[in-house]
């Protein structure tokens, strides 16, 4: 072998050695980023089913409304939520011309659990002050919850003639869920079923009714309730 055939088999190897390595770092790299693609796909998955898992729940706990129920949402009675009897009641005389709409002004709820403390609460707070019962006819919760209050037949303490539906939140804040404002649609509408509610009634905001709460039923609620197809009336017939 002379020495010109010695450095051709040492150049060639050395070639083949260096192409050999950057091949091999190149697969490597390549199995990397394709095991990075497949466990981002697997989270991608996970999430995907976690979030339908939710959702599903969430659809099932409105859909399956168990019990005495107005659409898809439960109606729970003053026995349910843990109210105490009235002290006394005033009759509330049918047809009823005024729908009040009002809000908490405290912290939202989202559970049953939340929901009816937050309603034995108002009780408490009403009896208080020397109120006869919970103040509202009806009380909605963020867990699309209607929790009766004095009911149908019993005078509010808003006025004579009216009927008081309640939002738990604080609505100048807080935003109206699409499932409050259904089941308000829902009790109105039964109202007028029943034949409690007047055909030609007028629904109002809380602050409509009295200079000493002008920020009830709030902003936020204010402005949605308005453009329901409800009865809105800009002013409060004497």
């Amino acid at each position: 072998m002379n020495i010109k055939s010695f450095f051709e088999i040492i150049s060639q190897s050395w070639w083949k050695l260096k192409f050999d390595k950057t091949h091999q770092s190149a697969y490597k790299n390549v199995n990397c980023l394709k095991i990075m693609a497949l466990v981002l796909l697997i989270l991608l998955i996970v999430c995907a089913i976690v979030a339908t898992v939710i959702l599903v729940n969430k659809t099932k706990a409105i859909e399956s409304c168990e019990g005495v129920c107005l659409g898809n949402h439960r109606v729970y009675s003053k026995d349910d939520w843990g109210g105490k009897p009235p002290v006394s009641s005033v009759p509330l005389s049918a047809p009823i011309e005024l729908v009040i709409i009002s809000h908490s002004a405290t912290t939202p709820c989202d559970s049953f659990e939340t929901c009816s403390a937050m309603v034995r609460s108002f009780q408490e707070w009403h009896f208080e002050i020397n109120l006869t019962d919970i103040g509202y006819n009806f009380i909605i919760g963020g867990d699309a919850g209607i929790y009766v209050g004095r009911g149908w037949d019993v005078r509010n303490f808003h006025r004579q003639g009216s009927l008081g539906i309640n939002f738990i939140g604080d609505f100048n804040f807080d935003q109206l869920n699409s499932s409050m404002i259904d089941a308000a649609k829902l009790l109105v509408k039964e109202g007028l079923k029943l034949g409690k509610l007047s055909e030609q009634y007028l629904l109002v905001g809380h602050n409509q009714t009295t200079t000493r709460l002008p920020l009830s039923p709030g902003e936020i609620a204010y402005r949605e309730i308005k453009t329901l197809p409800f009865k809105w009336a800009m002013t409060v017939p004497i």
